[in-house]
């Protein structure tokens, strides 16, 4: 595929969607108000019926950079992710979910620091949470939120994240990335695949290898609603306890692969993670007393975490 603009490299804006016509269409809106002049925007429809089809090939007929693929069948949240990162054509992309928003200077702020130095692997930044109707609500902003940009080797943020289980780095929404630099499918990290985690373990993907950019300044729309549900069905939160064992999974990669130098810190992890996960079990204790059914695979679990250290 030609480029749009041959003087600045192609950017692919991913648009996994399914049944959110609503919000699609502000989604789409945001991209292609982009300040960034080389753009293809791919969106992938795992909707039923054709109302969103419809409106697509609609926009197409007046819009050249936008592209359709239509699934033959629903491939779930983590198939249509990956179906999205396939169908690009370029090196840097960044997925917009179809329920949020870009600000219209996201994608040039972004590849501005991409464009200098070719070792940057993820420019990311913190994220405005709006509501239904487009307004701010809390926290308002999520993310780090900093004096100036940061540039660093992408193994500190890495590191800085792991050990608090804590997606700061942000949504698939947040990160531009560069495509060639990941080491696993999306939602995949080394032998184990996420799906609660599936955005912060491609993330540390990433970050690996290679520099990062964390910016001061909040470039997307984070929205939050009750219809909230792309991939909700889809995550087994394993009974009550969202993501317990997928941290579990975290914990072998993070032992298995050496990301922490020193016993030390790989303790400390261990300890950050079983805070995290002692308060969800003393709330669920309080909620549901004798009636809370704790999974036959999470005594396993734990002993697996404690025997590490």
């Amino acid at each position: 595929m030609e480029q749009l603009n041959d003087d600045l490299p192609l950017v692919s804006i991913l648009i996994p969607t399914y049944n959110r016509l609503k919000y699609l269409k502000r989604a789409l809106d945001s991209a292609l108000s982009q300040m960034y002049p080389n753009l293809e925007i791919i969106i992938c429809d795992n909707s039923e019926g054709a109302e969103t089809k419809d409106y697509i090939e609609g926009l197409m007929k007046t819009t050249s950079n936008v592209f359709y693929n239509k699934n033959k069948e629903n491939i779930k949240y983590i198939g249509n992710m990956r179906r999205c990162l396939e169908l690009a054509n370029s090196e840097y992309v960044n997925f917009l979910m179809d329920d949020d928003l870009f600000a219209p200077q996201k994608i040039e702020t972004m590849m501005a620091y991409c464009l200098k130095d070719s070792d940057i692997h993820l420019v990311t930044s913190p994220r405005y949470v709006i509501n239904d109707d487009d307004q701010a609500i809390a926290p308002y902003l999520m993310g780090l939120q900093l004096e100036k940009d940061w540039i660093g080797e992408g193994q500190e943020l890495l590191k800085l994240s792991i050990q608090t289980i804590d997606n700061f780095i942000g949504e698939p929404t947040t990160v531009l990335f560069k495509k060639s630099a990941l080491k696993f499918s999306f939602g995949q990290y080394y032998h184990h695949e996420f799906i609660v985690y599936s955005d912060l373990v491609t993330w540390y993907s990433l970050l690996e290898s290679g520099k990062c950019v964390y910016l001061k300044e909040a470039l997307s729309y984070f929205r939050r609603h009750q219809s909230q549900t792309t991939a909700e069905s889809e995550k087994d939160w394993g009974g009550e306890l969202r993501g317990f064992d997928e941290a579990a999974k975290l914990a072998d990669v993070a032992s298995l692969h050496h990301i922490f130098k020193t016993r030390v810190e790989y303790t400390q992890f261990i300890t950050n993670l079983l805070e995290i996960y002692s308060v969800a079990f003393k709330r669920l204790i309080t909620e549901k007393g004798e009636g809370l059914q704790i999974p036959s695979t999470y005594p396993r679990l734990m002993y697996d975490l404690l025997s590490r250290i």
